[in-house]
């Protein structure tokens, strides 16, 4: 259960006054989740998790300090803005101060779903019984995981902003296996009326059956057709090594010295929406900031990259509303990130392959390989396949790619008007609304015995 707009917003607001530095921000962060995991038709693992931090972020004479507790007792947070304070003083001042953001108003948003959090509604024992019934006729075995959670987000800052959220989420996860093949059916939401067990075990029961005995294949490069989980993995990386001020202002990122310059396809089109409502829409950063929509890749120009507070100091531009967690280093992160679709269907992308590679997903992706280049490496899983004149022809062993997704996001041959939006709250705060893509010559440079 959570702690309650008004009493968590009325600690925090104590907790400001008792500072004396020249700006105070508080922020807090709590989450609640009940998680379930599943295998060899058993439930091995149902575990209820809870965590809470409250973050002080100070500012003496431009001068930042950041420190951290798990406990909203008084003394403890006294302890805490005393710690951050300290800190501040003897840190070195940075290039520029910035203003902790305030006097935006935030967008009143749905975000919590009390379905999702409802004992009563909650069927888990009963969805997953029935889901073993269900695979047990196709003589596979099967493994998962069901989440339900909730959180909430509580900002305050000394310029008497107040910002409040809370939100739930649910994540199905199935993977159908036999001896040699699995296959995989995942669904995420924030009102877990929305998770069809139905169509997620036969998504991966479909891929298992599809996939058993695989065969070796030739290494190179196929066109590839990669299904909306394997561009929403491709997707996290490009918003964690591209999109963001930090990396931009270290030029690590491929995004940097090519704002206006074309990178990608025409045909790609991607862009950060925190209110989009086919993402996990939150409505402000942990700054307190509103998120603003920022265009990234524009028909495959490079446009911008999301800022928060510091960064857009650094670079005389607002925050776009994405800065993180006080404590985090990586700096701005794009979280809400949207892929607009083509006007194919994917069985349409299919029959157009004469010979190459349908990729269910992908695992073990490494992205900073070169990250001016976006060069990154993986292993296809749960569902490789070899096309040949627009039909599966035969099940893959799983691949090693190495790739510069600059390079294969150049040489895209269709995009589909169906999306997915992948996440898992219970892993990582972010969420990708992606299609399906297919790649000329994608290359393939490794295989699994």
């Amino acid at each position: 259960m959570t702690i309650g707009k008004e009493e968590l917003l009325d600690i925090l607001t104590q907790a400001v006054k008792w500072s004396n530095a020249d700006q105070t921000l508080v922020c807090c962060y709590s989450t609640m989740m009940r998680v379930t995991r599943f295998r060899n038709f058993r439930i091995h693992q149902d575990i209820e998790e809870s965590e809470i931090e409250i973050f002080f972020k100070v500012d003496f004479d431009g001068k930042i300090g950041v420190s951290s507790t798990g406990s909203l007792k008084p003394d403890d947070l006294r302890e805490a803005l005393k710690t951050a304070s300290h800190i501040a003083k003897v840190s070195p001042k940075p290039k520029v101060t910035a203003k902790f953001p305030s006097g935006e108003i935030v967008p009143p948003v749905t975000t919590y779903y009390q379905e999702t959090v409802d004992p009563l509604f909650d069927r888990r024992i009963e969805n997953i019984t029935r889901t073993f019934d269900s695979v047990k006729k196709y003589d596979l075995r099967l493994a998962g995981s069901f989440m339900t959670g909730e959180e909430e987000i509580a900002v305050v800052n000394s310029y008497n902003d107040a910002r409040y959220q809370a939100a739930t989420s649910a994540v199905l996860k199935l993977i159908a296996m036999d001896e040699n093949s699995s296959g995989f059916g995942g669904q995420v939401s924030r009102n877990v009326a929305m998770i069809n067990w139905e169509n997620t075990l036969e998504e991966a029961v479909r891929k298992c059956l599809d996939g058993k005995n695989p065969q070796q294949i030739e290494l190179g490069g196929y066109d590839c057709l990669l299904e909306p989980e394997a561009v929403g993995e491709i997707m996290q990386w490009l918003g964690y090594i591209g999109f963001g001020a930090k990396q931009f202002y270290e030029k690590t990122s491929f995004m940097a010295d090519r704002i206006g310059d074309k990178i990608m396809s025409e045909k790609v089109t991607i862009y950060d929406d925190g209110f989009n409502p086919e993402t996990i829409v939150y409505p402000f950063d942990f700054e307190g900031t509103p998120k603003k929509k920022v265009m990234l890749i524009e028909n495959g120009v490079a446009k911008g990259v999301v800022y928060d507070s510091h960064y857009g100091s650094l670079y005389k531009k607002e925050s776009t509303g994405h800065a993180p967690l006080p404590d985090e280093t990586d700096g701005p992160l794009p979280l809400n990130l949207v892929m607009e679709p083509g006007d194919l269907s994917i069985d349409e992308m299919r029959k157009s392959i004469n010979k190459g590679i349908s990729v269910t997903r992908f695992h073990y992706v490494n992205g900073l390989l070169e990250p001016k280049e976006a060069l990154m490496t993986g292993l296809t899983r749960d569902g490789t396949f070899l096309i040949e004149d627009g039909k599966v022809k035969k099940p893959l062993k799983n691949l090693r790619f190495t790739e510069s997704i600059l390079r294969a996001f150049s040489n895209i041959k269709g995009i589909s008007k169906e999306r997915k939006l992948i996440s898992d709250p219970a892993q990582e705060i972010g969420s990708y609304v992606v299609p399906a893509i297919l790649i000329k010559d994608f290359t393939f440079t490794g295989i699994t015995e």
